[in-house]
């Protein structure tokens, strides 16, 4: 079976903070989706207000933002894994011959 080359260690370091900032913007964003209902949030004239009210009010918004959440936690674990996260330990095994 085809195995990855070992990256550089650039590569490895932007695959770790790749994962990393993804993991974390998913977070960021399921975050929003649970914490933004239950502020008291009044539209104001302020882009930042109003784009807040809009999130806590919108449902087609949180459904969309809990679907990319979702998205970028699978390309997270798809894209980026670091490589200690090997899903696939039997291949490392020797396999020992059938008598």
């Amino acid at each position: 079976m085809y195995r990855r080359p070992l990256p550089s260690p650039v590569g490895r370091w932007m695959r770790r903070w790749l994962y990393r900032l993804t993991i974390l913007s998913a977070a960021g964003l399921g975050g929003l989706v649970l914490a933004m209902p239950h502020c008291s949030v009044a539209p104001g004239p302020d882009w930042l207000d109003r784009a807040a009210w809009l999130f806590a009010h919108d449902d087609l918004l949180r459904k969309v933002s809990v679907i990319s959440a979702v998205g970028l936690w699978l390309t997270a674990i798809i894209f980026f894994r670091p490589r200690g996260y090997e899903y696939n330990g039997w291949e490392r095994e020797p396999l020992t011959p059938l008598e």
